[in-house]
């Protein structure tokens, strides 16, 4: 009855709140938990030392992971407002740091939900009595005839059937419909989710948080029990002890924590701030971020099981396996037509996919809708016309990513929209904090409003620590990107 009347009490002020605390938890699980823990966690961990990768992984997490996580929430539940109007409450200057987080938000979620658009197109794809890319066009023509002579009737039937990608991204070609009605499906699928915001959100996210952990679970039971699985996972854990002195590797896992945790986009100041004043912070960080490097730990042990398996049988060779989208549409649906049923296993999987996929873009996009409520003139405009105007303007500028060289588009953004920007974000976040508000400041502020203070820990990782390590992440990209 507490719950509710404050619920009630927040309402009446125009603020949302969450409707229970599973709700919140489960919406900054399926955030964080996303399509990256399945097509880039594994192959980051086998090319960087196996079962060694996870030594820096894991100190980077509570190093530089887990701080600003904290830090993030403890912003967003103080100051109850979105990314721009709780960097304006701090000091009016550090605004940029909101319009910073909106705008890397914006264009990651423009390409993201092509990303979506593929596993839609491939779960469509599925429903029929026998994988489309599980065998070549019938007939003697030249699609036939290419498609036999490639590596693979999968890789065929991604660049030529469901990308028909030109040769590269100076020749765009034409609009591939059947995407870009896919993507409009995607983003009205987004808006309904998105509108009435997290009351309906908070619904939602009971599915799309469960079902990857329901699928995942079976697709292990499954995959351990193939021939060659225990070589995959083998293989993704054998150690490398002599990459713990490569600095390359601990730059790779500090970039992956910083990335799989959604820090920097502003989606989990907006989130936290749909909390009670007197919400367990640190509880909820700490679980949060175990659980989704437990994800893809996990992930990573049902992916090269099937990888395995698919090297038992000389389908692929398992070093020559990379990530992103290739990884999941091409070699894994290679191995999802061996497992009978096949198109039950490949409804089950692209439906798993579509969950984490959108499960993420809600809170990419809530960065930007909360922020839309605390600024001017858009703060006025009801909740439906801020998704709308996102969703339309996403979606129109999406027409060039499902064109014939979208998918090098995709690439692109992905390479460089979600990189540098995060990094100088979560670096000023800390530098704001720490010495703009003030540590001391900030944490009685905690402990006023909640009842707990930050530990000497945090304030140490907030003040020196963390941006120490964001500062020379920042350098190292630049230098290795270069």
């Amino acid at each position: 009855m507490d719950d509710d009347n404050e619920r009630n009490e927040e309402e009446k002020k125009g603020k949302q709140a969450w409707g229970n605390k599973i709700e919140f938890l489960f919406s900054c699980i399926s955030y964080a938990v996303g399509i990256g823990n399945l097509w880039r966690f594994p192959y980051l961990a086998q090319e960087n030392g196996g079962g060694t990768f996870l030594i820096p992984y894991l100190v980077m997490l509570v190093l530089e992971g887990m701080p600003l996580f904290y830090l993030e929430m403890c912003v967003g539940q103080l100051l109850r407002k979105g990314v721009i109007g709780s960097w304006s409450a701090i000091h009016p200057t550090l605004a940029g740091i909101g319009w910073a987080a909106v705008v890397t938000s914006t264009v990651v979620g423009m390409y993201y939900n092509v990303i979506i658009v593929w596993a839609f197109f491939y779960l469509f794809s599925s429903f029929q009595s026998k994988l489309p890319w599980s065998m070549c066009p019938s007939g003697n023509g030249t699609s036939a005839e290419i498609c036999r002579t490639s590596n693979a009737t999968s890789r065929y039937f991604w660049f030529n059937s469901a990308l028909d990608a030109s040769d590269d991204i100076g020749h765009p070609g034409s609009v591939n419909w059947k995407l870009c009605l896919i993507l409009l499906l995607a983003w009205l699928v987004i808006f309904f989710a998105m509108a009435k915001g997290i009351k309906t959100q908070g619904k939602i996210v009971y599915f799309t948080t469960l079902y990857p952990y329901v699928i995942l679970l079976v697709l292990f039971i499954r995959g351990v029990t193939l021939e060659g699985a225990g070589n995959g996972v083998l293989h993704l854990f054998q150690p490398d002890w002599g990459k713990l002195y490569d600095p390359n590797v601990w730059r790779t896992a500090a970039t992956q924590i910083f990335y799989s945790l959604g820090l920097g986009f502003g989606g989990l100041v907006a989130y936290s701030s749909y909390n009670k004043e007197d919400n367990h912070t640190l509880k909820d960080t700490i679980m949060i971020t175990l659980i989704n490097s437990g994800t893809s730990i996990f992930g990573a042990v049902v992916i090269y099981s099937i990888l395995g398996h698919l090297d038992f049988k000389g389908i692929i060779k398992i070093d020559d396996v990379g990530s992103g989208p290739g990884l999941a549409f091409i070699v894994f649906s290679e191995g999802l037509t061996l497992i009978v049923p096949s198109v039950m296993w490949s409804i089950f999987f692209f439906l798993m996919l579509l969950c984490l996929g959108i499960g993420s873009m809600f809170g990419t996009l809530e960065c930007v809708l909360a922020s839309m409520a605390d600024i001017y003139p858009t703060k006025n405009w009801r909740r439906e016309v801020h998704v709308a105007i996102v969703c339309g303007i996403s979606f129109l500028v999406g027409i060039c990513m499902v064109t014939r060289a979208g998918s090098y588009i995709v690439e692109l953004f992905d390479q460089f929209a979600g990189s540098l920007p995060l990094l100088l974000i979560g670096f000023c976040e800390c530098m704001a904090v720490s010495y703009v508000y003030g540590a001391c400041r900030f944490c009685d502020d905690m402990q006023r409003t909640s009842g707990r203070r930050p530990g000497a820990y945090w304030r140490f990782c907030w003040r020196f620590l963390s941006p120490i390590l964001m500062v020379l992440l920042f350098i190292s990209s630049i230098i290795f990107e270069s």
